[in-house]
């Protein structure tokens, strides 16, 4: 999935740990720090051995030590210059302005993702790990490269302090092994200006959906531009069509994939293709490259992710949109918010100091203000899983992101939830989806061969312990 395979970024830090390095550094400076020089007492002495001027010699007092800075180095993806510097400000500094004994260094890897992995199985690499998928986490624990973080949890109470969904995203094998530095999601964005001028509403249900599309395209416009990179509408159809409630059954053993939900969605997103809904060209439809139908008002709405106020930032230029959740696909089914990790963070066991990087960790999560200030700051990203309101962000960040921001915050907090692909799927299991997508939509595997083959995988994960701790959603 090209959008998220990218590795990502930040969170460590560990109060405790912090309060034992202070003490143990205010007892080296008490026990280095010089000694007063005693006040000479007279002395009688033989006047043929000793002169009656003669004192005893000062004392020299020792050196003190140095109190040794604990330095955090955080690996994560390159970007503009921009971003860096908003991070460098926003973050960095003001973590180690207030945090005289540890230093964290950021470093901007390009290629991070094809770079991580290998350093840390190398045994070098940075002292937090940043992935784009807190499965990838998982492996790096099972091989023991990573650091257990639940002591870190319990401290600084992060179970509480989270959205429920990011605790289960960040437990593996009963055990707390991530943070999640992105709240990722899927949405709706469609032309406003052009909705306004026809007289269009946008759908919330499949009959709405149907009569829409058939509206686009009398007109000649496209009703959802996309590219072929099929997990994002995955996603969408899985929850929006499947129903989030299906997905969490699935995922938790009740049903299989091969239920009907699942081969009905399948039907669904293939009959999108077939008709047109997608567009004439999805086939040769690179990422990014669906951006000219929206701007030049030949498609009507899109289906992407929250680094959509990032890699739409250009398009967003040339004209006026808006975001919705995405439409119920099928009928009776309950609307929810696919919510995930946009990025997920580990402290290595090459980390010299796991204290100082759950200190960094929870330096993300303790103040809203700078978490609204890094959202403004940087669009798309540093999202985290906390409780915001628009209060909470900036009056410099576009009020249609903050309202979107502040939607999917409510549903995560509230568990009113779907399962983005990228997040809850096992990773071999999330590899069949992606494998053979391609050849689903073009008609050379059906759609109950589809879904029997990711089915099969499943199982196989299942039976290795590979499917993570999953959060219930609305009805479950």
């Amino acid at each position: 999935m090209s959008k998220k395979k990218a590795i990502s970024r930040r969170e460590f830090l560990k109060q405790a740990g912090m309060g034992v390095a202070a003490a143990a550094a205010a007892n080296i400076l008490a026990s280095c720090a010089p000694k007063p020089t005693p006040t000479p007492q007279p002395t009688k002495v033989p006047p043929t051995k000793v002169p009656p001027t003669a004192v005893p010699p000062t004392p020299v007092p020792p050196t003190p030590k140095p109190v040794e800075k604990a330095t955090v180095v955080w690996w994560t993806e390159a970007g503009p210059t921009s971003l860096q510097t908003a991070v460098e400000d926003l973050f960095v500094k003001p973590f180690n302005d207030s945090h005289p004994n540890i230093k964290l260094q950021m470093e901007w890897v390009a290629q991070l993702s094809d770079k991580i992995t290998t350093a840390v199985a190398g045994g070098g690499g940075p002292d937090i790990i940043e992935v784009g998928a807190p499965q990838v986490i998982d492996q790096l624990y099972d091989a023991g490269y990573v650091y257990e973080l639940g002591a870190f949890a319990d401290q600084y109470k992060w179970r509480e302090i989270l959205a429920p969904w990011a605790v289960s995203a960040g437990t593996y094998k009963g055990k707390f092994m991530s943070v999640q530095l992105t709240q990722g999601t899927e949405m709706l964005v469609y032309n406003r200006a052009m909705a306004q001028a026809k007289g269009w509403k946008v759908p919330r249900e499949a009959d709405e959906v149907e009569a829409l599309a058939k509206k686009c395209l009398a007109e000649g416009i496209v009703p959802f531009a996309h590219h072929n990179a099929w997990p994002v509408y995955h996603s969408a159809l899985w929850n929006n069509y499947s129903s989030a409630l299906s997905v969490y059954k699935w995922l938790t053993g009740q049903i299989p994939f091969t239920s009907p939900e699942f081969v009905g969605a399948c039907d669904y997103m293939k009959m999108m293709a077939d008709k047109g809904w997608m567009g004439p060209d999805v086939w040769d439809m690179g990422w990014g490259s669906e951006w000219a139908l929206m701007t030049s008002n030949k498609a009507f709405m899109k289906i992407d992710m929250e680094t959509v106020f990032k890699t739409g930032a250009e398009a967003f230029g040339q004209f006026d949109w808006d975001t919705a959740q995405i439409p119920n696909l099928r009928a009776g089914i309950t609307n929810t918010w696919q919510i995930g990790s946009g990025e997920a963070l580990a402290v290595a066991k090459t980390c010299k100091y796991p204290e100082a990087a759950a200190e960094v960790f929870n330096f993300i999560y303790s103040d809203r203000k700078r978490a609204g200030q890094l959202m403004a700051a940087v669009p798309g990203e540093w999202l985290p899983p906390i409780r915001l309101t628009m209060d909470d962000i900036p009056s410099t960040l576009d009020p249609r992101q903050k309202q979107t921001i502040v939607w999917i915050n409510e549903a995560a907090m509230e568990n009113k939830i779907g399962y983005v692909t990228w997040t809850w799927w096992p990773l071999p299991t999330l590899s069949v989806t992606m494998d053979l997508g391609g050849q689903h939509m073009t008609g050379e595997l059906s759609s109950k061969d589809f879904c029997a083959k990711v089915q099969a995988q499943f199982e196989i994960d299942r039976a290795a312990g590979m499917v993570r701790d999953i959060p219930k959603t609305y009805g479950a």
